[in-house]
């Protein structure tokens, strides 16, 4: 952004002096006369008055200077938002989510992050896998917090937190008391094979969730005797814990839901089944203040959630 003409035109009208402001502006007196007269010829009116001891603005060098000195202010004040962002204190920064993990985490983050940022504005993109994805190779967002690395290319993903995926159903069911306790593990566990004759409630073919369901009951050799398909999780843990079916759901998802009547949750896998709820950004904004700050706050508000467990 080159203003040099408004400068040097600027500075002349504030000394009244070419040889003052020759000297402020680093330049020989000569060629600020000389730079000054061609501006007046392009445009054709003369900015000074010269027929006394101080150069003197005319009426049309009153108008040229209160319109420079405007456009001054507006790249210094540009320059200043321009090291703002180079510095992390000022900027944008666009955050997507998974539909069911946005009620409580837009909240948190946004309130601690803009206590350390006020200047940085936070956009939120609240949708479902592909779109996030798109979104995110796209480059239309920053960050992206998911449980699944969703196959995006050339991208860094730090693990937030691992967290379970727990085996939801109605308090009545029989099956309940077959629940055994492990060592270090809150939930009691439950033999994945209790699904043989039973209908199931899972989410729609595509959700992160259902990818990990599906994985898990082929892995542990399970076709359920009826499958129900629910795109709203929570909806199908009411479904389970109303005895409609034995469904699936995330720790952190479990502990959030209010519900009608409270189910029973159990661990499965032996191993113990967990997934990793990632942040996923692009590998040129690895040193980003920003998604360091959101990164903290998300791990910090999953833990948190996990340590005042509800369930």
């Amino acid at each position: 952004m080159n203003l040099k003409e408004q400068e040097y035109i600027c500075t002349l009208a504030q000394f009244g002096s070419i040889t003052k402001a020759a000297k402020q502006l680093f330049i020989t007196q000569p060629a600020l006369s000389s730079y000054i007269s061609g501006v007046e010829r392009s445009l054709g009116v003369e900015l000074f008055d010269r027929k006394g001891k101080n150069l003197q603005l005319t009426y049309a060098g009153e108008l040229y200077v209160e319109k420079a000195r405007r456009m001054l202010a507006m790249k210094k004040e540009y320059l200043q938002e321009v090291e703002d962002i180079l510095q992390g204190v000022q900027g944008r920064l666009r955050i997507g989510l998974q539909r069911r993990r946005a009620p409580y985490l837009v909240v948190e983050i946004t309130r601690q992050f803009q206590e350390a940022y006020p200047k940085v504005d936070l956009e939120f993109e609240v949708g479902i896998d592909e779109e996030l994805k798109n979104l995110f190779q796209r480059r239309k967002l920053d960050l992206l917090i998911h449980n699944e690395y969703l196959g995006i290319r050339d991208a860094v993903r730090d693990t937030l937190i691992n967290e379970k995926v727990l085996l939801v159903m109605s308090k009545r069911d029989a099956l309940v008391e077959k629940g055994t306790y492990l060592p270090d593990c809150p939930y009691r566990w439950m033999d994945m094979k209790c699904l043989e004759e039973r209908t199931v409630v899972l989410p729609k073919v595509g959700q992160s969730l259902r990818i990990d369901c599906d994985h898990i009951l082929k892995k542990a050799g399970i076709v359920p005797k009826k499958v129900v398909e629910i795109g709203h999780i929570d909806t199908a843990t009411q479904l389970a814990a109303e005895g409609f079916g034995i469904g699936f759901t995330r720790e952190s998802f479990a502990v959030q839901f209010q519900y009608l009547k409270q189910p029973e949750f159990f661990a499965v896998g032996m191993p113990i089944e967990e997934r990793p709820l990632y942040a996923i950004y692009h590998e040129d904004m690895a040193d980003s203040r920003q998604i360091s700050c959101v990164v903290g706050i998300v791990r910090d508000v999953v833990k948190e959630i996990f340590e005042k467990r509800m369930l």
